[in-house]
Formats: structure tokens, sequence, C-alpha cells
């Protein structure tokens, strides 16, 4: 495979609270080193999966576009196996939540996917990866 067929469709930006440490912009505004890297690498397109947010989109976006890298939206999600509430562990589930990876193909998708508010993005994301 070459580089200019592959994609990183899994990344976290800084936007990925406890996770991400990729600036997306430096601090003049301008593409931040991992677009350029994405860039200078001739890989077409890269994906964004923040923690259960889409606060960076827009400047992803933006910063994407300027080094002709094409921005696919996305965002990592978590489930739990009954309720956000319920923080019983039961023997050989202990990690009991799940989580996965959503990509927009679509501006209705990234609609969808930035609907929850935020207070939900706190309560269900950061309770949950700190266990």
């Amino acid at each position: 495979m070459t580089q200019d067929s592959f994609v990183h469709l899994h990344s976290h930006s800084e936007y990925s609270l406890l996770d991400g440490a990729a600036r997306l912009t430096d601090e003049k505004g301008k593409p931040g080193e991992l677009l350029k890297r994405i860039a200078e690498m001739k890989m077409p397109a890269l994906a964004i999966t923040d923690h259960g947010n889409l606060y960076g989109a827009i400047e992803f976006y933006q910063a994407a576009k300027a080094v002709n890298v094409k921005p696919i939206l996305g965002c990592e999600m978590y489930l739990a196996p009954k309720s956000r509430f319920d923080r019983d562990a039961t023997r050989g589930q202990e990690d009991a939540y799940f989580h996965f990876t959503m990509l927009a193909a679509t501006t209705r998708g990234t609609r969808i996917s930035s609907s929850s508010p935020p207070s939900d993005f706190w309560k269900a994301t950061i309770t949950s990866a700190r266990g």
C-alpha cells in the first residue's frame, strides 16, 4: 500500500480530553504539525475522531483544506450496556463501557453526531473514561 492510498480513520486532536495532544493549528492559525505531516506524506485524507465531541470540527476542516487534505469528521462514542447511570460491573465485565468510532459521510451525519448537548459529553464520556 502506498502512502497516497492510506488514510488514518481514527485520530485524536487537542479537543479529545484526556487522550489527544495533536494541535490542529499553530499559534498563528496555520495548519498544525499533524496536518503538515499528513500533507507532506501525500495522504489524501484524515479523520479526526475526538472523544464524544466535534468541538474542533470547523478548525480541522479549514486547516485540512488549507493543505489539500480531505477532512473526515467523526467522533469516538461510548455505549453503556444498560444506562449511563448504572456503574455496577459484574464479574468478567469490568470494562463494561464500549467505545466505537463514528464517521460522518454527509453534512447531515455531522449534524446528527453533534446533536448531543455538552452536558451529556461530560456526564457520559469523561466519567466513563476515568472509570
